[in-house]
């Protein structure tokens, strides 16, 4: 048996690891700050999209969310979020159960908010940006 994390145990995966995201801006190079922006914003967006999908509820607006948080996670080094996110897809898919959705859902909404705090104090401790707001 592997002793990587299954889908089934998000819990179970690594947390955010920032040398991720500083070898990300590192290949910016000077682009890295507008980069550094244009991640929070795409996370903004995809929270806001939790939000709604989650008040309405709004399956396919979920599963939309689900699929920009893999990629947002996984390309900023937070496993733990993108393993979330990728049961919280398997959800709105038929794959796995939909009544875990309504959990899946609120730790993916905290997950990004604190991954979006996280990539913040990431740029401001890199001088890329200002402290977060």
């Amino acid at each position: 048996m592997s002793d990587k994390p299954h889908s089934s145990c998000p819990s179970g995966a690594n947390a955010f690891d920032p040398a991720t995201l500083r070898r990300l801006l590192a290949l910016a190079g000077a682009e890295a700050a507008p980069l550094l922006r244009q991640f929070i914003a795409d996370l903004r967006s995809e929270r806001d999209r939790l939000r709604a999908g989650i008040a309405g509820p709004d399956i396919p607006g979920l599963r939309r969310a689900a699929h920009g948080i893999i990629a947002l996670a996984g390309t900023a080094g937070d496993d733990a979020l993108a393993e979330v996110a990728r049961a919280l897809h398997a959800t709105t898919t038929g794959e796995a159960d939909p009544q875990s959705a309504p959990d899946l859902a609120q730790r993916a909404l905290a997950g990004v908010e604190a991954l979006m705090r996280a990539i913040a104090a990431e740029g401001v401790r890199l001088g890329l940006a200002g402290p977060p707001r």
